[in-house]
C-alpha cells in the first residue's frame, strides 16, 4: 500500500514547537508541518534525514511524514497510521484480526471517538489505533510523552467491554525487528497502569510493520508479545532520574560542602537517586529553589533545565548504573559530584554537545529503562 505520493528528502534543523519543524530542502531552509505531537527526541536530532510531502497553498510548504533511523524510515504521520491500520485489517494482515472487516471509521461511543469499528469473529469490536515510534534495539514503547487522552481511551474501552462490546488497542510499531512491546511506564505511569488493568477486557495488540524507502507499507507483519511482568514489577514511584542542564557561559559555583566549581559552557547531566517519591523529585527539578540545598541546586541556579528523565525501578542501585552509562558517553566527569556514600566518583558529567540530540544517549536510556530487563535471546 502506498500511503503518500512523491516525496522529497530534507534534513532536520530544529523544532520550534510541537507541530512545526525547520529543515533544509534542496539547499534551502524551509518549514514543515509535523502531524505528530510526541516528543520524538530520539528521532529528531540535527541532520536527521526527513521524508517530506509537498503541501501547496498551505502555511508550511511541506509536511514531515517520516524520519530515517539507521537508514530505515519511521513514519511520523499519526493520521496516516490509521489508514495503514485499516488497510492491514482489511487485508487480514493484523495477527488476531484475520477475517475481520471494517464497519465504520471514526465511531463515537460516549464521550470519545474511536478510530475503527470492525466485525471480528461475528462480533463488533471497537478499535483504538496508536502510532508507536519509540523503540530501542529490542523493545517498542508507547507513549513517548504523557497522554491523558490515551489513558482515558483505555479506560473507556474497558467500560465498553464490560457493557458487552469487544474492544482492542492496536499499536502500529514502525520497526519490524523487535522482540516485544511495553507501555512506557517511565514516561507515563498512569497510562501504563490503565493498560495493565484493562488487559483482561481489552485486546492489546502490538503489530510490527515495515515501510519501504518510499513509505510503501509492506505486507509482512508480526505481533509482538507484551512484557506485562516487567511493567507490573517496575512501575513504581522510586528509582532514579537524569537531569540535563545547559550552562550558557563559563561561571563558577560554590556548592555546599564542595570546593568552588568552574563550569564550562555546555551541557551537564546529573544522575540522581530517588529511593522514594520519584515523581516529586522530578517535578522538583523544574522550579528554581530560593534555598539551595544540594550541590545540584547550585548548578541548577546558573543553568537552564533541558530535560528531566525518570527511570522507575525498585532497585536502589539505578543512579550508580546511570552514572556508569554516562561516564562512557560524556566528554568528562565532574569530580566530587556523588550523592552521600555512593561508590561512584561522580554523578555529574559534562557534554560539549546536547546529549538529547545524541542517538547513543537515547540508546543508553532505553537500555537502562527497559532492555536490561529482557531475557537474552
Amino acid at each position: 500500500m502506498r500511503l503518500f505520493g512523491a516525496l522529497r528528502r530534507g534534513r532536520f534543523i530544529e523544532r520550534p514547537n510541537r507541530f512545526v519543524v525547520v529543515c533544509e530542502v534542496g539547499g534551502r531552509r524551509s518549514s514543515a508541518y509535523l502531524p505528530n505531537p510526541g516528543r520524538l527526541s530520539e528521532l529528531l536530532h540535527p541532520g536527521a534525514a526527513l521524508l517530506l510531502e509537498e503541501s501547496p497553498g498551505k502555511r508550511h510548504p511541506f509536511t514531515a511524514v517520516a524520519v530515517e533511523r539507521d537508514g530505515t524510515p519511521v513514519m511520523l504521520h499519526t493520521h496516516r497510521t490509521n489508514d495503514a491500520a485499516a488497510h492491514l485489517i482489511a487485508e487480514g494482515l493484523v495477527p488476531g484480526f484475520e477475517g475481520a472487516r471494517i464497519l465504520e471509521r471514526e465511531v463515537r461511543f460516549g464521550r470519545s471517538r474511536f478510530d475503527l469499528l470492525v466485525e471480528r469473529r461475528g462480533r463488533r469490536t471497537v478499535v483504538e489505533v496508536k502510532s508507536c515510534t519509540l523503540f530501542g534495539r529490542r523493545a517498542a514503547l508507547f507513549p513517548d510523552a504523557v497522554t491523558e487522552r490515551g489513558a482515558r481511551h483505555v479506560e473507556e474501552l474497558a467500560a465498553l467491554a464490560r457493557d458487552g462490546l469487544d474492544a482492542a488497542v492496536l499499536f502500529i510499531v514502525g520497526s519490524p525487528g523487535l522482540e516485544c512491546f511495553l507501555p512506557d511506564y517511565h514516561t507515563d505511569p498512569a497510562f501504563a497502569a490503565a493498560l495493565c488493568r484493562a488487559r483482561t477486557k481489552v485486546d492489546v495488540v502490538a503489530c510490527a510493520v515495515s515501510y519501504g524507502a518510499d513509505l510503501t507499507l509492506e505486507a509482512e507483519t508480526r505481533r509482538l508479545p507484551v512484557a506485562w511482568s516487567v511493567v507490573e514489577r517496575e512501575n513504581v514511584d522510586s528509582g532514579a532520574y537524569l537531569a540535563v542542564a545547559r550552562v550558557e557561559r563559563e561561571t563558577t559555583v560554590e556548592p555546599g560542602g564542595l570546593a568552588p566549581l568552574r563550569l564550562s559552557k555546555g551541557f551537564y547531566v546529573y544522575a540522581g537517586a530517588a529511593p522514594a517519591g520519584l515523581d516529586a523529585a522530578v517535578r522538583g527539578l523544574r522550579p528554581l529553589r530560593k534555598r539551595l540545598r544540594s550541590p545540584f541546586d547550585h548548578l541548577r541556579a546558573v543553568s537552564t533545565l533541558r530535560a528531566a528523565l525518570a527511570v522507575r525501578t525498585p532497585e536502589d542501585s539505578m543512579a550508580c548504573m546511570l552514572a556508569r552509562g554516562l561516564r562512557a558517553l560524556s566528554d568528562r566527569p565532574v569530580p566530587g559530584f556523588g550523592p552521600g556514600r555512593c561508590p561512584c566518583a561522580s554523578h555529574l558529567f559534562f557534554f560539549e554537545k546536547d546529549p538529547m540530540n545524541s542517538p547513543s544517549f537515547h540508546d543508553m536510556l532505553i537500555h537502562m529503562r527497559i532492555e536490561r530487563h529482557l531475557r537474552e535471546p
